[in-house]
């Protein structure tokens, strides 16, 4: 081969590397990602996916997932379980899912989303008020809120409380 030929089957097309994405099952798997926008799926059982660089997506499934970022924009999706989330440097976007997650978004401004009821208990250890963002509008909208303003909401269905941990957030289903 000479250089700067690529062999068959590299994956390249147009100078990208396409790659296949990194699937789990039922076991304990461990994914790490490297400088390239990875995409993982732990399956069910306890997995570590570990991003590194680049725009990483993680969904951990079911189970008790650890999940670390790194830098980029990465999207993570922890399933069922208590999740363990870890940002990192990016824009990030987590979402626990159901079960008590503990999420981190690390530095940049993160997005933690809520997308249905059942996605409650969760502990954000790092929110920041000046750049991050608490997403509650699929919640809000599986409600019947969906066009409702923050200010319209508050008191009557978003309910704000001290706690020993910080502020908690909750819901008022019935308004």
């Amino acid at each position: 081969m000479n250089e700067g030929e690529l062999p068959a089957n590299t994956g390249m097309e147009g100078g990208e590397m396409q790659r296949e994405p990194m699937k789990g099952g039922k076991g304990r798997d461990r994914f790490r990602g490297d400088d390239a926008a990875d995409d993982m799926s732990g399956g069910r059982g306890r997995d570590r996916l570990r991003g590194e660089g680049g725009d990483d997506k993680m969904d951990g499934g079911a189970g008790r997932d650890r999940m670390h970022g790194g830098e980029g924009a990465d999207e993570m999706l922890g399933g069922g379980g208590r999740d363990v989330m870890k940002g990192g440097a990016g824009d990030d976007l987590l979402c626990g899912g159901a079960g008590r997650d503990r999420m981190k978004g690390g530095e940049g401004a993160d997005t933690f989303a809520y997308k249905e009821m059942r996605d409650k208990g969760d502990l954000i250890v790092d929110f920041d008020v000046a750049a991050d963002v608490l997403d509650l509008s699929s919640v809000l909208a599986e409600l019947g809120y969906g066009n409702a303003t923050f200010n319209e909401l508050l008191d009557d269905v978003i309910v704000l409380g001290q706690s020993k941990r910080g502020t908690r957030v909750g819901i008022d289903e019935d308004g």
